[in-house]
């Protein structure tokens, strides 16, 4: 699915966190079970999560991560 590929791309470059956050939130809007049952996803959903700073967007990794099944 385009949304994931992107998000996992953007997850890649440094600064860009914020957007793969949200193409990622945009695949899961366009198909829930897609990015739920994506190794990729789940995979990039998981070094986000560690990775990320900000508290907004920490919050809606960790829903997202939740909703995926990943521990949080």
């Amino acid at each position: 699915m385009y949304w994931v590929d992107y998000g996992r791309a953007l997850a890649r470059v440094r600064g860009r966190q914020d957007d793969a956050v949200m193409a990622l939130r945009r695949a899961e809007t366009v198909s829930p079970l897609h990015l739920y049952r994506s190794p990729f996803a789940r995979d990039t959903l998981g070094e986000l999560v560690a990775r990320s700073c900000h508290d907004a967007v920490r919050r809606e990794l960790r829903g997202m991560a939740y909703r995926a099944g990943l521990p949080v």
